[in-house]
This record gives C-alpha cells, sequence and structure tokens, in this order.
C-alpha cells in the first residue's frame, strides 16, 4: 500500500500504510493510454498536506504517487478501485530517513548487498520511512564499494524504498572517529576518488 494510515485516538493504536515522499499533485491525473497503473480513490480520512488538514476530501493515488486531491463536491476522477477508511484516519506524508544503518536483523556494513538493502527499507516501511538511504559507516574499501554496488541495484528495482547510499566515513578525523573502528579511518587517495 502506499499510504500512511494513522488510528485516531479511538483506534487506541496506529495502523500504518506508507506513503510516496511529498505530497504534490499531478498536473494531469488522467493519463490516456491503457497501460496506466492502478489507480485507487481514498476517502472518509481526513488528509494532511504538510501544511494544513483536510476535511472531506478525496485522495487518488497511483503508480506510487499522489495523483488529485478531490475537494468535497468535486467529481471524482476515474478510479480502479475506491477504498472507504475510517473517520478517524489519518493520511499523512512519509518521510525519507537519510541514515539507516540496518534493519531487521540486519546491518548494512555486515551485509553489504542489494537483498540486504532491500530488507532493510521493508523493515523500515512500518514506521514512517517509506524511503531511505541504506548507511555504510567506516570500514574496508572493499565493503565500501560493495555496499555503493548493492545501493545501485537495490535502487534499480522498482517500488524497493532504497534511493541512494549514505556513507559516514571512512574519511573522518582520527580524533574524533567515535564509534568508528580506528583502523579504517583514513584520507581519501586516488583509488577512492576513482570509484
Amino acid at each position: 500500500t502506499i499510504l500512511r494510515r494513522c488510528g485516531g485516538p479511538a483506534a487506541g493504536s496506529m495502523n500504518c500504510r506508507w506513503p510516496p515522499v511529498g505530497f504534490r499533485p499531478v498536473a494531469d491525473p488522467s493519463p490516456s493510454d491503457e497501460d496506466r497503473p492502478m489507480r485507487q480513490l481514498l476517502t472518509g480520512a481526513r488528509i494532511f498536506t504538510g501544511e494544513t488538514i483536510l476535511d472531506g476530501h478525496g485522495l487518488l493515488v497511483g503508480d506510487g504517487r499522489i495523483l488529485d486531491i478531490v475537494a468535497p463536491g468535486r467529481s471524482p476522477p476515474a478510479a480502479d478501485r475506491s477504498v472507504a477508511l475510517d473517520p478517524g484516519d489519518l493520511l499523512a506524508p512519509g518521510f525519507l530517513d537519510i541514515q539507516v544503518n540496518g534493519g531487521g536483523g540486519i546491518l548494512f556494513n555486515g551485509q553489504p548487498t542489494a537483498d540486504a538493502a532491500l530488507a532493510i527499507a521493508a523493515a523500515h516501511r512500518r514506521f514512517v520511512h517509506p524511503v531511505l538511504l541504506p548507511t555504510v559507516i567506516t570500514d574496508t574499501p572493499d565493503c565500501h564499494r560493495a555496499a555503493a554496488e548493492a545501493a545501485v541495484d537495490a535502487v534499480a528495482r522498482p517500488g524497493g524504498g532504497v534511493l541512494g547510499i549514505h556513507f559516514e566515513g571512512p574519511f573522518i578525523s582520527p580524533q574524533r572517529a567515535g564509534a568508528h573502528d580506528p583502523r579504517f579511518v583514513r584520507a581519501p587517495d586516488a583509488a577512492d576518488l576513482d570509484f
């Protein structure tokens, strides 16, 4: 599913569906070609636009994007499916997390593969992060190269939730390495610049 759905106070807990990043409707929500993605019209819930909460509006979604916000009294655009949500629910955009070391029992440094990056992203979808950057911290050059190649592969998989990679080191101050293994803290060399 695409949108975050949070149960109201009466629900006692949060039920979540995941949104695309941002909340800008597409200019033309009615493509004419037959291969368009399935479109769903979500109704009944309140909608948080990032600036205000809308009551009584519908939300047309398709292909991981918000296509239209339908004002009360306006004829809704054609949809393949209509979904009535609970009136206490709130639809809201999700967040991009730019530093995720792991999730679902996986640390990206320990398993720098595309499947690991995608599994980490899937684990974070249960929270408020529909998309993220898996993070690799200070480690060997081989680990960093494997993580970069994994991120490229994961980004190429539609709907996977991986948008790139975050390198946290190894080019950091040796005097302020913190949790980073000082054996791997270093200055960049020509091979790093070519990479």
